[in-house]
């Protein structure tokens, strides 16, 4: 039976003491594994992420703040001023500066 020395036992906060630091710094420059959900700031991966005014959004979390439907790029208006999405046919009538189309 083999025993484990507690002084030979790897962690993540040991590993990276053992590392060079060219090799450190290599691995600090990688991008994380994944950004965060800007409304549910959960991680959200690349192929199931939607980015409007550089946030970025699970396909089901980016939702018109006014009726909570889903939006789809480009058919949605950006209120600027409060950081608020919503569907372009809920806002035609209402656009001020602080609104954007995104049409």
């Amino acid at each position: 039976m083999l025993s484990r020395s507690p002084s030979l036992s790897l962690t993540v906060q040991t590993l990276p003491l053992l590392l060079s630091p060219a090799i450190q710094q290599s691995i600090s420059s990688f991008p994380p594994l994944g950004d965060k959900c800007h409304s549910c700031e959960r991680r959200v991966y690349m192929m199931e992420r939607v980015c409007a005014e550089g946030l970025y959004f699970h396909r089901e979390c980016f939702r018109c703040s006014t009726c909570s439907s889903s939006l789809r790029q480009g058919m949605h208006a950006f209120d600027s001023g409060q950081g608020l999405y919503h569907l372009m046919k809920n806002h035609e009538g209402k656009k001020t500066n602080n609104y954007m189309s995104n049409s």
